[in-house]
């Protein structure tokens, strides 16, 4: 591998290397290797650029490389040196050679993203969202612009122009973030036309999701067993959604005359149908080991409510119930031996059939208290016999 294959083969994200090492290299080599030395300069000079505190120096010098070499007049290097002024904090420098720029090539797409970076810089989003209009009129396939002005849009509760850039992007790029952001616009605008067609698209995210993932979206257990993002998630919860506002709208709004009562029922039922889908296939999300995200208690709830009106009560009423701590277990009181009489002791020294060690001191049958007077002291009456009373020898 030479110099400039290796050079080539470090990740452009790891700008430090990329500086370091193109840096090293331009001075081993020089400009006699043609394109690819100017190539690796150019590259050095934009990597410097994002790391502009550590490495001003080597941009200024790989910008001025490029300058003698190629000209100041040249609009890709007027680029550079526009981004240069940028890094160093000077926008008016930097936008007054963007517009130069614009003045010799109406249609420079690298002059046109410099000044909306300009602007996002700025918080300027009034003039960014004119630079993407007029951006997007010549340059009608960038996604990125597109995503970019909807997302303006949301931000200015322009949600009729955010929809319109969202659709533009479906004909160019269709994802399932696309599908879901344009379904969120349609779901905040409330109406039951916008929500209808925002559960559309919510469905379509997951068809989405489920066949990159090589999943059924049919099966609650296979769309829990197949999540490893967000996306699927977003899309249940979005179907959910709509289908509960649908059903409240639709329940409390009078029936329109133009539309026919069958249909208003059946819509109705797909509304109950789908949303018992979605919060089936949410529960078994949520109670995989792998959901994206915990799931809040009150929305933990909502779903539960949406399958069994009971059950969220019930969840509720054990959740407010106080656990009361166990009562520990009484053992019951050890009966206590009687006390042994003196006369016992006394005769059971001197006799040598109750002298063996180990033998227990007999105790007449009226003396033998009973489990529940344990430990109370016996009567006189009552006390055991000693061996002369009892007849012994």
């Amino acid at each position: 591998m030479t110099p400039f294959e290796a050079f080539c083969a470090i990740n452009p994200a790891d700008t430090a290397q990329v500086v370091q090492a193109g840096h090293k290299l331009l001075h081993q080599s020089g400009p006699s290797h043609g394109e690819e030395y100017w190539s690796i300069c150019e590259r050095v000079l934009i990597a410097a650029l994002d790391r502009f505190d550590h490495f001003r120096p080597i941009a200024a010098d790989c910008l001025g490389r490029l300058e003698k070499q190629f000209g100041s007049r040249s609009l890709r290097i007027m680029r550079l040196a526009g981004m240069f002024e940028e890094a160093k904090g000077d926008f008016e420098a930097a936008a007054v050679v963007y517009h130069q720029i614009l003045e010799r090539d109406p249609s420079n797409a690298g002059a046109m993203k410099r000044l909306i970076a300009l602007a996002g810089q700025l918080e300027d989003a009034s003039r960014m969202v004119t630079l993407l209009v007029d951006y997007l009129e010549i340059y009608m396939n960038d996604a990125e612009a597109w995503k970019l002005l909807a997302s303006l849009y949301c931000r200015s509760s322009c949600y009729e122009q955010a929809i319109f850039c969202y659709e533009q992007l479906f004909v160019i790029q269709e994802t399932a973030s696309c599908r879901i952001l344009c379904a969120e616009a349609l779901y905040t605008r409330g109406d039951i036309e916008s929500l209808v067609l925002a559960r559309k698209y919510y469905c379509r995210a997951l068809e989405l999701t489920s066949s990159s993932s090589g999943t059924s979206v049919r099966s609650p257990t296979s769309i829990s067993n197949a999540v490893t993002c967000g996306e699927t998630t977003r899309a249940l919860q979005g179907i959910f959604l709509t289908s509960q506002r649908l059903l409240r709208l639709r329940s409390r709004s009078p029936a329109d005359p133009a539309i026919d009562p069958e249909q208003h029922h059946r819509d109705q039922l797909m509304d109950e149908s789908m949303l018992r889908r979605s919060a089936e296939s949410l529960l078994s999300v949520f109670g995989s080991a792998r959901a994206p995200f915990p799931v809040r208690q009150s929305f933990h709830a909502l779903l539960l409510s949406s399958l069994d009106p009971d059950a969220a009560s019930r969840a509720a009423n054990a959740a407010a119930t106080p656990v009361e701590p166990a009562t520990p277990r009484k053992l019951a009181p050890v009966e206590a031996s009687p006390s042994v009489p003196s006369s016992i002791s006394s005769s059971a020294a001197s006799s040598p059939a109750l002298a063996d060690e180990g033998d227990p001191p007999v105790a007449s049958p009226e003396t033998t208290s009973a489990p529940g007077d344990a430990g109370s002291s016996p009567s006189p009456s009552s006390g055991p016999q000693t061996p002369e009373s009892s007849g012994h020898d």
